[in-house]
């Protein structure tokens, strides 16, 4: 009896032991009594909680990690697609700027030049023309020659002006808004701050983007009479608004559409600006003309500072 006694709790306690170690932590161990066996059992159950806490901490910590892991995946994904959108957005943008400058040409200039060779191939055939019906036709044909090179000039600066490459953002804004406003009788109010300051170029890029769009809807969409340009720079922020008096629009109808968005270039001026930090700000009723804002933080771009090439 006393050996049963001694040996009974050593198996009892044996048995939680492989339990134990089987991974069973959610029982308690048996009760063994006040001897140096139960203090064992008891000392082995604070063991088994102890232990118990701590793979439910892994399992919570991996699960968190998991949890996480997709997010991150999920985000990387939505990444991707963006990219993607904004890949086609540019080949898309591209394509119609190379419609554009292929519809010019075939216009504009190509008819031109068309008419220039006729007005010549009729001089070299003309064999009795007097002096001052040759100097006539010589002059048309130049008009034609000049209104050829215009309109190749034009062209060149709609892609890449340089101006802005030689002055900076100032003197681009200055030019493009007398160039283009002055063609249709629209009168500029223009008002520069620090014109010879220039920016980075990524900066000036796209700002100047974003203005020639708004400029180029102003002459061919508000019906303007007058036009008022303001350019601010500060230590923080560029600034630069394009006010119009012309008839307006109603941005409630605009903004759920996407494709009406495209067509007045504010998607694309929302997206260039936002590769930079700026943004874009349009205020317009109908019958009251149109506001925009040009913002783009000049901290987070180097303070403003023109970094050489």
């Amino acid at each position: 009896g006393l050996a049963s006694s001694v040996v009974r709790p050593v198996r009892v306690l044996t048995d939680e032991a492989q339990r134990l170690a089987g991974g069973n932590l959610d029982d308690p161990v048996a009760e063994l009594g006040g001897d140096e066996i139960g203090r064992l059992a008891r000392s082995l159950d604070t063991m088994r909680e102890r232990l118990r806490q701590s793979m439910d901490e892994v399992t919570r910590a991996n699960r968190e990690l998991e949890d996480r892991v997709r997010a991150r995946t999920r985000e990387v994904e939505a990444s991707r697609n963006q990219l993607k959108g904004v890949l086609a957005k540019v080949i898309s943008a591209e394509e119609e700027e190379r419609k554009r400058i292929a519809r010019e040409l075939h216009d504009e200039t190509s008819q031109e030049a068309t008419a220039l060779m006729i007005s010549l191939d009729t001089l070299l055939a003309a064999r009795d023309l007097r002096l001052w019906d040759l100097r006539a036709r010589l002059q048309g044909s130049k008009a034609l020659a000049e209104r050829i090179v215009d309109g190749v000039q034009r062209m060149i600066f709609d892609l890449r002006p340089s101006v802005l490459d030689d002055l900076g953002l100032a003197s681009a804004v200055r030019w493009y808004a007398e160039s283009r406003l002055k063609d249709v009788g629209i009168d500029l109010h223009l008002q520069v701050e620090d014109e010879e300051q220039q920016l980075p170029a990524q900066i000036e890029v796209a700002v100047y983007r974003a203005f020639q769009e708004a400029i180029t809807n102003v002459a061919r969409h508000a019906e303007a009479r007058s036009v008022r340009v303001g350019l601010m720079r500060s230590e923080e922020a560029l600034v630069l608004t394009v006010d119009d008096d012309g008839k307006g629009f109603d941005l409630e109808h605009l903004t759920p559409g996407p494709d009406r968005l495209e067509g007045l270039g504010i998607l694309g001026m929302r997206e260039r600006l936002a590769l930079v930090g700026g943004r874009l700000e349009i205020d317009s009723q109908v019958g009251d003309g149109t506001r925009v804002r040009i913002e783009v933080p000049l901290e987070a771009n180097g303070g403003g500072r023109n970094e050489q090439d």
